[in-house]
C-alpha cells in the first residue's frame, strides 16, 4: 500500500521536493497510518515532516492521553510535534464548528512554516459519508465532489483508501493508535452514517460499491472543472478583486442566468471561507432582491461574517471592515505626518505662492491665523460634523459622505485634519469653511495628502 499511497501522491503533486509537510495527528488509527507512510516515505519524496496535534479540550483524561501518545511516537521516530489547545467547546458542540475552528488554526500554523502544507488523513469513506450528508442536504455538483485531494495548501495522500484498506495497514504493520470514544456518538450524523448506513450500502451493493462511487466522484469532478473554467473566465469580465474584498459589476450580474448567478455568489463567498460547499437556497433570491432593489449604501449579511455592500454600480462582498489608522500629528508649520495608507504635509507659504490646479483635490491652501500646533489627524467618529466650503451651514460628517458616495467601506480611512477640535480638512474632499482663505489673512499653509492604498 505504501507504493500506491507513492504513486497517488505523485500522480496528483500533492507533495514536492523541498516541502515542509505538517501532519495533522489526532492519535487515531487514520492518522496515525498516515503518519506511519508519511515517515517511510519522506527519504523518497525529499521533504520535511512535522507533526500539529489538536487538543480539542472536550474529552478530559482521554484527550490528554491521545496528545501524550502522539507526542511519545513522534519522539520516537524523530519527528517535529507541537500540538495546539481548542478553547469554548464541550462534548454538545457541532461537528462543523469543530471543524472550522480546527481548519482556522491549521490556516494560522501554516503561515508561521515557509513552503507548508497541512495533510489530513482523509480517506474513501469519509467521502462517502461527506457526499451523503451534502446530497441530503440538497447541495449542488460543487458540494457533492466531496473531499478533494487537494485545497489550497491542504492535501489528502490517502483519499483513495477505503478504512478497511487502512486497517489492514494497520494491523500489517503493528501501527498502535488511539480510539476516540466520540465516534461511537451516534447523535452525530457522521458516526451515524458510519455505523448505519455504510455498512447497509455494502450490504445492498457489494465491496465494489466504493470503485463505482470512486469513479463516479472523479468524473463529477471532471465535468465541474470543465464548467468551472469556462465560469471563471465569464467572472473575470465582471469581478475584481483586492486584498480583502471582491467588487461585482450589478448590471452585469443581472445578465448572468440564475444558475450563473448561483455558481458566482459561491465563489464570492468562498474567496473569504475557503470551507464553503455551498450557501443556504433561501438567499439566491432574497440577494437577487437586494442588488435589484436596495439603496446604495445598504449591507446584505451571509452567514460566517460575509458581507456585501451595495454601491451604485457595484456590489462589494467583504469579511470585516477595514481598520482605521491611529490618529497621528502635525507637529509645526513645514511638517508631516505618514501611515501605511496616506502620507499629509503642511507648509507655510508666502500669498503669491498660492495656486491650485484645477481638479487638484489633494491639495488645499488655508488660513492659518487660527490653527494652533500640533495638529491632529483621526479617522471618522460618530456625531463628527463640519462647514464644508460652499455650503452656508453645518453638515454632519456622514451626511456628506453620504452625498459624496463614500462607502463605509472608505470612511474610516479618510483623514481628517483637526484644529482644537474642528475638523479643518476632509483630505481629498472639502476644506471647512473657516479656514478658507480670505482678504485678511495673516498666514497662509498649504496642506497635501498623498494616499497610498484605499479601499
Amino acid at each position: 500500500m505504501i507504493s500506491r499511497v507513492h504513486t497517488f501522491i505523485e500522480t496528483h503533486q500533492l507533495i514536492l521536493p523541498g516541502d515542509t509537510i505538517v501532519a495533522a495527528i489526532s492519535g487515531g488509527i487514520d492518522s496515525m497510518v498516515m503518519l506511519d507512510i508519511l515517515h517511510r516515505l519522506q527519504a523518497q519524496l525529499q521533504f520535511k515532516l512535522h507533526v500539529l496535534h489538536v487538543h480539542h479540550g472536550i474529552r478530559g483524561k482521554e484527550a490528554d492521553l491521545d496528545q501524550q501518545f502522539v507526542e511519545e511516537t513522534c519522539r520516537q521516530k524523530q519527528i517535529p510535534f507541537n500540538s495546539e489547545l481548542l478553547s469554548g467547546f464541550n462534548r454538545s458542540s457541532s461537528e462543523e464548528a469543530l471543524r472550522e475552528a480546527r481548519y482556522a488554526l491549521f490556516d494560522t500554523y501554516l503561515k508561521r512554516i515557509p513552503n507548508s502544507k497541512m495533510a489530513t488523513a482523509h480517506h474513501l469513506d469519509d467521502r462517502l459519508e461527506t457526499f451523503l450528508m451534502r446530497l441530503a442536504k440538497g447541495s449542488g455538483v460543487k458540494g457533492l465532489r466531496s473531499i478533494s485531494r487537494r485545497r489550497g495548501s491542504f492535501i489528502r495522500p490517502l483519499l483513495f483508501l477505503t478504512a478497511d484498506e487502512i486497517r489492514c495497514y494497520a494491523d500489517e504493520y503493528a501501527i498502535a493508535y488511539r480510539t476516540d470514544s466520540s465516534n461511537k456518538d451516534l447523535s452525530k450524523m457522521r458516526n451515524k452514517i458510519r455505523e448505519k448506513l455504510t455498512p447497509a450500502l455494502l450490504n445492498v451493493f457489494g465491496p465494489d460499491f466504493y470503485k463505482g462511487f470512486a469513479e463516479s466522484l472523479h468524473d463529477m469532478e471532471d465535468v465541474y472543472a470543465l464548467y468551472e473554467e469556462a465560469a471563471l473566465q465569464r467572472f473575470a469580465e465582471i469581478v475584481e478583486q483586492a486584498e480583502d474584498r471582491i467588487r461585482v459589476n450589478r448590471k452585469q450580474y443581472k445578465q448572468l442566468s440564475d444558475r450563473q448567478r448561483r455558481h458566482l455568489l459561491e465563489y464570492c463567498i468562498s474567496y473569504f471561507y475557503p470551507l464553503n460547499f455551498g450557501i443556504a437556497k433561501r438567499y439566491f433570491s432574497q440577494f437577487d432582491l437586494f442588488v435589484e432593489k436596495a439603496q446604495t449604501g445598504a449591507v446584505f449579511h451571509f452567514d460566517r461574517g460575509v458581507k456585501t455592500l451595495k454601491e451604485r454600480d457595484i456590489v462589494v462582498f467583504f469579511q470585516s471592515e477595514p481598520p482605521g489608522f491611529k490618529p497621528l500629528l502635525l507637529s509645526g508649520p513645514n511638517s508631516e505626518a505618514e501611515n501605511r495608507f496616506f502620507k499629509m504635509t503642511i507648509d507655510r507659504i508666502a500669498e503669491q505662492a498660492v495656486s491650485i490646479k484645477n481638479g487638484e483635490s489633494n491639495v488645499e491652501v488655508i488660513c492659518g491665523d487660527q490653527l494652533e500646533f500640533p495638529l491632529l489627524i483621526r479617522g471618522w467618529k460618530y456625531g463628527d460634523y463640519f462647514f464644508p466650503l460652499g455650503l452656508k451651514r453645518k453638515q454632519k460628517l456622514s451626511d456628506f459622505f453620504v452625498n459624496q458616495k463614500i462607502s463605509v467601506l472608505q470612511k474610516k480611512q479618510i483623514p481628517l485634519l483637526i484644529n482644537k477640535g474642528e475638523i479643518v480638512w476632509v483630505a481629498g474632499y472639502r476644506l471647512d469653511n473657516r479656514y478658507r482663505v480670505r482678504d485678511d489673512c495673516c498666514d497662509l499653509y498649504k496642506l497635501k495628502v498623498k494616499f497610498k492604498q484605499y479601499t
